[in-house]
Order: C-alpha cells, then structure tokens, then sequence
C-alpha cells in the first residue's frame, strides 16, 4: 500500500528532473535570422579599406555609405563605426537619403528584466522594445507612460494592432540594443556543443549564434574548432572573417553583453533563481533515486 502511495510521488518527481535538465539546454527562440546584426567589431570590418564595402551606423542604423566614403573616409569621418554625434554637430542627416539601409547596428543587449528597469520613472531613460529592437523613447513616453502603455516592456504587439503610427515612426528614435530572451556565461555556453540533441551555439563578438543550418558545423564540429565555445579572435582570423555571422540566427547574448545598469540587482535576482532552479533539480533527483532504490528493494521482497 506504501509502495503505491509512493509512486506518483517519484513519478512527479522524476517528470520535474527531466524537465530542470531539458530546460538547462533547451534551444532558444531565434532571432534575425536572414538579418543583419551589426556589433561595433563586425562594422569595423566595412570601413571601406578592409572591405571594398563603407558602412556607417546612424541610431542604431547601418548603411551602406561606399558611394560617398571615398577610400573610407568623409569630412574628416571615418567609415565602419557610428557616426551618429558626428553627423548632427557636422553635415547632417541629409547625406543619408540616398543611402541604402542594410541593417541594424548594437552596442549591447538587454533581457526583459534590464528592459523593465528603463520605465520612464523617476528621472529614467524610457526605453522599448518592437520586434527585438530597444528604443530610445524617452522624448514620448512622458513619466513613463503614452496612449497608455508603459516604457520598460516589450510593445511589439500593442505597436502592430493597436498603434496609429507606423514603423517609420520610429526612424526618428535612436536604437539602444537588442532584447534577448536568454543570456549565457561562457561557461553555461559550453553545454550547447550539437551533442546529445543539443543545440549547436557558438559565442561571437558578445552574441550567441546557432549555427544549426551551416553544413560546415555539421555535428558541432568545424575544422579544430567545436560549438559551445566563444570564437570571436578565431572567426576573425578565419578565411571567411567575421561577415559570415552576418544573417544568422541570433539565439541570444553573452552575459559581458548585456547593457550595464547601475547596481546589480537584475543580475542577482537571476542568480537566486538559478541557485533555487538547481537545488529544485538536485533534489529531485536524489529524490526519485531513494523512492526508486525503495521500490526496487520492495519488489524484490516480494519475489
């Protein structure tokens, strides 16, 4: 009669075990997959010399500048960085019309919980979130708040079906970093080698990549180099250089990535909860062994 009272028990416990060591490397959702991402190391590479290419970022905006970046430079400016306090105390931002965007440039990453610290409140930046991308909006989110919603969030669905504006609206607004989803330590990306069904990551220029759909990193492994390891310096030696990363699927950031905030509350919060989601693991894994062990010693009892 015990050993039944115990069963559900162990299996409960077992299902939690299984599903604490799923989650410890379970595949993130992707992002911007088929867009191009810039880091300020991957936009030095377009500074009109190293590449034939002449980028620039304007907030948070790449362009492709080559027409006018003669040799890589422009009144004095320099191709391949941002250029965006150059342009508004110099020439302007006329030069950009007939420039062709390419895609985003970012300094950092945010997490919702980093994202929710910038809530227009109190003196505080008002930041949002549309489809990955942080914005500056602190000259519309007046205390925090506009046409009812709140700064700090991600808006991507209220600003598609409920937001009289459209994406251009937001042309104007500086972008300050990517929203992320998942953050790992280089240590905790160690666990996303493509072996054992998990997920093939590797950590660039402060960016996790997947890089799943590359036949070259079939079964987690590329020349000397496997996944799970941060290969910023030897991406950038490779044949390829570091443009390759450009396009592919971002599945999040490393944690010496993330936007730096005052004091480390967020980041202790989440280290209590993972102290918790580990004990919770280990438990239940000890657990479902000695209900295990128990069963099998009644059983044999029995016999």
């Amino acid at each position: 009669m015990k050993l039944n009272r115990l069963k559900p028990v162990a299996l409960l416990l077992f299902a939690a075990l299984l599903v604490f060591m799923f989650a410890q490397t379970a595949a993130a959702d992707t992002i911007f997959a088929g867009e191009n991402i810039f880091t300020p190391d991957l936009l030095a590479e377009f500074d009109g010399q190293t590449e034939e290419e002449a980028y620039i970022s304007v907030r948070g905006r790449v362009y492709d500048a080559t027409e006018i970046f003669e040799d890589g430079t422009y009144n004095d400016m320099e191709a391949g960085q941002d250029l965006t306090r150059e342009l508004e105390e110099g020439p302007g931002f006329d030069i950009l019309e007939d420039l062709e965007q390419i895609g985003y440039y970012v300094e950092a990453a945010l997490t919702p919980e980093i994202l929710a610290r910038f809530d227009g409140v109190e003196r505080q930046e008002a930041y949002v979130a549309v489809d990955n991308l942080v914005y500056d909006l602190t000259e519309v989110f007046t205390d925090g708040t506009h046409q009812g919603n709140e700064a700090g969030q991600d808006l991507s669905d209220v600003f598609h079906d409920d937001s009289p504006h459209d994406m251009d609206t937001l042309d104007e607004y500086n972008i300050v970093g990517l929203l992320v989803e998942e953050y790992f330590t280089r240590g905790e990306l160690s666990d996303y080698d493509a072996q054992d069904d998990s997920p093939n990551y590797t950590g660039v220029d402060g960016l996790v990549y997947d890089m799943a759909d590359y036949d070259m990193w079939d079964e987690g492994e590329h020349f000397d180099h496997e996944a799970g390891e941060y290969l910023t310096q030897e991406i950038h030696d490779s044949p390829h250089g570091i443009t390759l990363m450009l396009g592919t699927p971002i599945a999040g950031a490393l944690d010496d990535f993330l936007l730096a905030v005052e004091n480390d509350e967020v980041e202790e919060e989440t280290d209590v909860l993972y102290v918790v989601l580990m004990g919770i693991g280990v438990l239940a894994a000890v657990s479902g062994l000695l209900l295990g062990l128990h069963a099998f010693r009644s059983v044999l009892k029995e016999v």
